[in-house]
């Protein structure tokens, strides 16, 4: 996947020339999907709002009426690449051994969250877009939902709706 600002595009290699051939033009993420990837190996670990959002997202049907289905590889890239593809969302929250999150947001967030955003996803920290994120420092860490704009912002609305409820308690 490649973008300078204007689109999405994809290119896949042909090994008889030794180049990369423009195979998907101007790539669209789907509004909405029913593939959700997040390492659920960590869930004992996740914070109660990511749990909480966790149950409420599988319980949810996607948008189609079709059950919302676990696909984890467990490589952001190769996660992201089906997402973009089919829609969807690729998470990596924040959890007790991370608790601002794993994942950097200069050259691992941040680049990917471009690509996502430039085929219509939204990309968050759960809060707010990670391109409107100003780095605290190089390796400033931070949690990871990207994807369909309607999985996106199911998510960031449950953390929404939590951080509303803590306030009113």
């Amino acid at each position: 996947m490649f973008s300078i600002g204007d689109g999405v595009h994809g290119f896949t290699l042909d090994p008889t020339m030794s180049e990369f051939i423009l195979t998907h033009e101007n790539v669209k993420i789907p509004f909405a999907g029913h593939i959700y990837a997040v390492n659920e190996g960590h869930t004992s670990s996740f914070r109660d709002p990511v749990r909480r959002m966790l149950t409420e997202l599988k319980s949810e049907p996607a948008l189609d009426g079709s059950k919302r289905q676990l696909r984890y590889v467990g490589s952001m890239v190769a996660d992201l690449h089906r997402t973009i593809m089919y829609g969807g969302v690729y998470m990596y929250p924040e959890y007790n051994q991370q608790p601002a999150g794993r994942l950097k947001l200069l050259y691992e967030a941040a680049p990917l969250a471009f690509l996502v955003e430039q085929a219509g996803g939204q990309a968050s920290n759960g809060e707010k877009p990670i391109l409107d994120i100003i780095p605290q420092s190089v390796h400033h860490r931070l949690p990871v939902y990207m994807g369909s704009e309607d999985d996106v912002s199911f998510i960031t609305g449950c953390f929404r709706r939590y951080r509303e409820n803590v306030h009113l308690d």
